[in-house]
């Protein structure tokens, strides 16, 4: 069988793309608020200062609680997701062969990306008293079609699976 990759230079270039657009969005949003907001204070006249005043905070408030609301939903995540992403393609690939035991649905937070989990035997030469290695898949993707015995050759960066080839099948 083929090896299988987990994650390619593709979805890598398009958070980037996505990531960038979201700071563009913050920069545009922030100068269009501001824009707003210095056009209420130099037609305050027309306006009335009370009603220019409270028009001034009402903006500002639900500018920045929206923002606060984004920052910490979509752009912190797929900010996680990028860094993940950078790792995985910049930093060490360990190639490693085990026998499959089982899937452990029970989702893991590793830099603020979610996975869950694959437990493999091998035979470790740092630690042979832990015959058991974990090791992390994307939680959005499917289990790879592994049964319990099967021999997995993969490649893993910090304990997360990046390419799967199986070599033997149990009997």
């Amino acid at each position: 069988m083929a090896a299988v990759q987990l994650f390619n230079r593709d979805e890598f270039f398009s958070v980037k793309k996505l990531l960038n657009r979201y700071i563009l969005a913050i920069i545009i949003s922030f100068l269009l608020v501001t824009a707003i907001d210095v056009l209420i204070v130099v037609f305050r006249h027309s306006f009335g200062l009370t009603l220019a005043k409270t028009l001034n905070v009402i903006i500002t408030a639900v500018y920045f609680c929206g923002l606060w609301f984004f920052f910490s939903l979509k752009f912190r995540l797929t900010r996680k997701y990028y860094k993940t992403l950078k790792n995985i393609f910049t930093g060490l690939r360990e190639s490693y062969t085990g026998k499959f035991l089982y899937f452990d649905d029970t989702i893991t937070l590793k830099d603020g990306v979610e996975f869950y989990i694959m437990m493999l035997e091998e035979k470790m030469l740092k630690r042979p008293d832990m015959p058991q290695r974990r090791v992390l898949i994307r939680k959005d993707l499917e289990h790879p079609p592994f049964y319990e015995g099967d021999v997995i050759k993969y490649q893993s960066h910090a304990g997360i699976l990046i390419e799967y080839e199986i070599l033997k099948k149990p009997r």
